[in-house]
């Protein structure tokens, strides 16, 4: 039986290092980024298409196509947009099929969670906002300089995107703790107790 750990995660509340350093003390695979490189080799979108998708930036344009029949752009961009879904789908379950690994984001936790061929924990990743908006001030670009304010801000727009696109594509409300096995606080502990504790969870 594979084991296959998903993480689920607010903007900026650790998730992504909390995934990486757990896949390197499991000794399993590690994926985040190269989903969506696999999935614009799968369908020949621009990566910046493919990756507004599937963060929530590019809405699904289907419902205002039907209110409007000439409109063939926004038609044909929804079908781009069911095409990336449809690779998603494909990318994720083969990334699962080739062996343990931890899969960050990406509706993972929806995709595998009916396969009778693997061990699927699924965990949810949540801090506080005040300590959100530290620790991304803290890792921000060079000439960006957010205020706490306007970072708080965009942390939002970032989160009710991916709520929105969640909820599309799933059909399950984001956030919701009955759709994990474990929800984590990450301001409860440093990084690395938070790791050593899961990795002993998944062993």
């Amino acid at each position: 039986m594979t084991n296959i750990i998903t993480i689920s995660r607010q903007f900026g509340s650790g998730g992504r290092e909390i995934g990486k350093k757990l896949a390197e003390k499991l000794g399993y695979d590690y994926y985040d980024k190269q989903i969506i490189t696999d999935i614009v080799s799968k369908t020949e979108l621009a990566s910046s298409f493919v990756e507004g998708v599937l963060e929530g930036k590019i809405k699904d344009s289907l419902v205002y196509a039907s209110e409007n029949s000439f409109d063939m752009a926004l038609s044909y961009q929804s079908m781009e947009i069911a095409d990336i879904h449809k690779a998603q789908t494909q990318t994720i379950e083969e990334m699962a099929a080739k062996g343990n690994c931890v899969i960050v984001g990406r509706c993972a936790d929806y995709i595998l969670k009916d396969k009778p061929d693997i061990n699927l924990t699924r965990l949810y990743i949540y801090a506080p906002m005040d300590v959100r908006v530290e620790r991304c001030i803290k890792r921000e670009k060079e000439n960006e300089n957010y205020t706490p304010k306007q970072m708080a801000k965009e942390i939002k727009k970032i989160d009710k995107d991916r709520e929105h696109y969640y909820s599309i594509y799933t059909g399950n409300d984001w956030g919701d703790i009955e759709n994990f096995d474990f929800c984590v606080n990450t301001a409860s502990m440093d990084m690395d107790a938070i790791v050593d504790g899961l990795a002993k969870i998944a062993e």
